[in-house]
């Protein structure tokens, strides 16, 4: 079922409810939130809650630089990293690191929408893509 204009409302509202003064979301806020509607008797509960979780997770993601490498950074090179996104895009961020199996070297970092790809599967790709279009 499609979302009403009320439901849509309601879900940017508790969207900017869990959002501190920059910007930020309140893991805290979000907490409190979800087990208030949890509770809530509202015959719509769970396609709020989902629509909200989305939008959440939206603004999450576009506040958190996701560093993928195939080896465990050490916090010297997360912060390294975050310090020169940071700069890129003009504003403090969230960094996350994680260890991917599929990356075989180098690293991949997402921000939002974006991603920077330096891994070494990617520039393996390439490679192909390149031996394909050829004429051996």
């Amino acid at each position: 079922m499609k979302q009403t204009r009320k439901e849509r409302a309601l879900v940017s509202f508790l969207v900017h409810a869990v959002t501190d003064e920059s910007g930020e979301v309140d893991t805290k806020k979000v907490k409190e939130v979800y087990t208030i509607l949890q509770k809530s008797e509202m015959p719509s509960r769970n396609r709020v809650i989902s629509a909200w979780f989305g939008k959440v997770k939206t603004k999450i993601d576009s506040q958190t630089l996701f560093i993928d490498s195939a080896v465990e950074l050490s916090g010297r090179d997360i912060e390294s990293i975050k310090k020169i996104f940071e700069r890129k895009l003009d504003r403090k961020i969230v960094a996350v690191a994680r260890v991917t199996d599929s990356i075989l070297g180098g690293l991949r970092v997402r921000f939002g929408d974006e991603v920077w790809d330096d891994s070494l599967d990617s520039r393996l790709r390439q490679i192909g893509q390149i031996i394909e279009r050829s004429d051996f």
